[in-house]
C-alpha cells in the first residue's frame, strides 16, 4: 500500500486478507517542488509532503488551496482522491462562427494553459467544466 505497487496474486479460499484501516482527511493543495506536492490541514495547519506519484497526473489541474480528499495508513498519505472534474476559465478562444452554435466545436484555451474543444457559444471569460481524465469541455458553468 505505502509503496503504490500493485501485485497480482491469487488466494485459497480459506486464506483471509487483512482489510487496510484508511484515515481520510480533507486537506489543501499549497504547492509542488522537485520531490513532491505539499499540502495542508486546513484546521491544525499541520503540512505534509505527497510523493509526486501520488498527484502527476492531475498536476495540470492542480490549483492553490484547492481541497483533495488524502488516505492516509498511519501517519503515510497513500492516496489523494481527485474530483472528476473542475471549472476552469477561457482565457482565449476565437469568436463564434453564428450560424453553427451547436453543430461545430472550436479551440479554447483555458486558465491552467490547457487547450481543449468547446461549442461555438462558449466566450472569453467563461467558466468551464472540463473532466480530468478525458480532459475535455462537459458543460458551461451558470454563475
Amino acid at each position: 500500500m505505502k509503496s503504490g505497487l500493485f501485485v497480482d496474486r491469487k488466494f485459497k479460499p480459506e486464506e483471509r486478507v487483512q482489510i487496510a484501516d484508511l484515515d481520510r482527511k480533507v486537506m489543501e493543495y499549497l504547492y509542488k517542488e522537485a520531490e513532491g506536492y505539499f499540502m495542508m490541514d486546513p484546521e491544525s495547519y499541520d503540512q505534509i509532503q505527497v510523493d509526486k506519484h501520488h498527484l502527476e497526473a492531475f498536476d495540470p489541474f492542480l490549483q492553490p488551496n484547492m481541497k483533495l480528499t488524502v488516505e492516509f495508513l498511519g501517519e503515510d498519505p497513500v492516496h489523494v482522491v481527485f474530483p472528476e472534474w473542475v471549472e476552469l476559465q477561457v482565457t482565449s478562444t476565437p469568436p463564434s462562427l453564428g450560424s453553427l452554435q451547436d453543430e461545430v466545436t472550436k479551440p479554447a484555451t483555458l486558465s491552467n494553459g490547457l487547450q481543449i474543444q468547446v461549442p461555438q457559444f462558449i466566450k472569453v471569460g467563461d467558466l468551464v467544466k472540463v473532466n480530468v481524465a478525458t480532459k475535455k469541455y462537459m458543460e458551461r458553468v451558470k454563475r
